[in-house]
This record gives C-alpha cells, structure tokens and sequence, in this order.
C-alpha cells in the first residue's frame, strides 16, 4: 500500500466534489472555450504486467462508457426526436469488460479468489484462467512456449499479452507489518483512516476515482452539447463521430522492436 497516492486520491476527490457544486449554466456563461480530457493512456510494451492490465482495463470501462453516451444514447435522442441522420456503427467492448470483471469467473475475481490460497502460486492462477476462458473470443494464449505462462487479451485498441508473473503479489500489495503498526499509532485521522483500508480496497479506489472524474467530464459536455445543440446534427459532428469510432492505433512497430506508445 502507497499511503501518498492514497492522500493525494482523498485530497483531489474533495477538491473535484467542491468544484463540481457549481452549476453548469454559470460554467457556460463564462464564455467560450474548449474542454480537453486527459485519461489512461492505453498501454502496450514488450512485457506487460499487473501494471498494464489495470490500466488498460479502466480504459475499457471509459470507452465502454463513451459509446454509451456518445453512440447509443446520442442516436436515441436523434430517433426520438424524428432527426433525419445516418446511423453510426462503433465497437461493443462489452464482452471484454465481462471477461475481465464479471462476477464469478472473470480474471479479477479469479485473481482475487487465488489470493485467498495459502498453497497457489502463479502456475495455478493461469491453469485456473484457462479453465475459465480458453473458449472465449477475448482471450487467448500464444502458441510459443514462454518462461512464464502468458495470455493475450483482445482489446478495443490492441491485442495485449501478459506475464501472469507477480499477478498475485501486486493485487495483494503487502506492506510490512511493522510499517502498518507505526502508520496505525499516527496521530492524524487521515493516516489511520487509510491505514484501515485493506490494499485490494486502496487499490479499486484509485482506479473508480478515476473513473467517476472522467464519467463526470464527460456527463459535463454533454450538457453543454445539448444546450448549444439547434436541432439537427451538424455534419462536423458527424465527422467527430465518425474518427470517435475509429479505434486508435497502440504502438508503432519498425524493424521487429515495438515501441511503445501512451494513447491518450
């Protein structure tokens, strides 16, 4: 557990609260302006990790939840209100998300049901994702043989492959428990408070934060969008659209070395 990203998460997400009381009429009275929102960057190197996977899955879950707001919800309002428009196809990565987060089999809760083994270790973690997931359409496991088990998971952006190694160490995120004794007789609050917290805890906090201030961002422009809307959609928007469904491109590959490269 890393107690000051911990404070700095709580201190922001009181800041983000505050900020957010203000109206959004009194926001779009200020004047013109444009909103830029800067999120995980999709990750993809030669060897990827536990690392890598949590970030690219809270991507998923944005771009789960910008299709949503942005294709299916939009389309909706154009159809409700008789607009006349072409239908704009975009890619469902629900079936990825269920892969890696739906209850009882997907790769988090497995993971975290192989933390509570006192005799598993990373061999029997990856047979347990294979017993699961060999079939599935999102995963899948290279031919070649590796020094340490892998997989590849089909993302929206990019096939990502991997290491099962130190998968359980990181989700478990142990601190020493001398440590944990002195952080518990603090004299403030907030260091005891979080100190409380179990690390698999800390560690979900950190990626919903996240994932609530992007929700938010997005939910902001919407409204704006709405209150400027004049009733027809534009062509520019449809273009926006239309590059919007394009799923971007995740490293760039010269020579058989992959380098990697933070889409954002």
């Amino acid at each position: 557990m890393d107690i000051v990203p911990c404070i700095i998460d709580v201190l922001g997400y009181v800041e983000f609260c505050s900020s957010s009381m203000h109206t959004m009429c009194h926001t779009c009275l200020q004047g013109r302006f444009i909103g830029v929102l800067d999120i995980f960057g999709f990750e993809v190197f030669q060897n990827n990790s536990f690392e890598q996977f949590c970030i690219n899955y809270a991507n998923e879950q944005l771009q789960q939840y910008f299709n949503k707001h942005i294709f299916t919800l939009e389309q909706a309002e154009y159809s409700s209100e008789g607009i006349e428009w072409s239908s704009v196809s975009f890619i469902d990565n629900q079936e990825c998300l269920d892969l890696i987060a739906k209850k009882p089999t997907g790769l988090l809760p497995l993971l975290d049901e192989e933390c509570s083994f006192p005799g598993a270790d990373d061999n029997s973690l990856f047979q347990k994702f294979e017993r699961q997931h060999k079939t599935h359409p999102h995963y899948r496991v290279p031919q070649l043989r590796h020094q340490n088990p892998v997989f590849t998971i089909v993302h929206y952006a990019s096939d990502v492959t991997y290491s099962v190694k130190g998968f359980r160490t990181k989700n478990r995120d142990l601190m020493r428990q001398d440590i944990i004794d002195v952080l518990r007789t603090s004299h403030s609050d907030l260091v005891r408070a979080l100190i409380g917290l179990p690390p698999l805890a800390v560690h979900r906090w950190h990626l919903a934060f996240r994932t609530i201030i992007a929700s938010s961002t997005f939910k902001k422009a919407g409204v704006v969008h709405k209150m400027k809307k004049e009733g027809r959609m534009t062509t520019s928007f449809q273009h926006r659209l239309l590059r919007a469904a394009t799923p971007p491109v995740p490293y760039n590959q010269t020579d058989g070395y992959v380098k990697p490269v933070l889409l954002r």
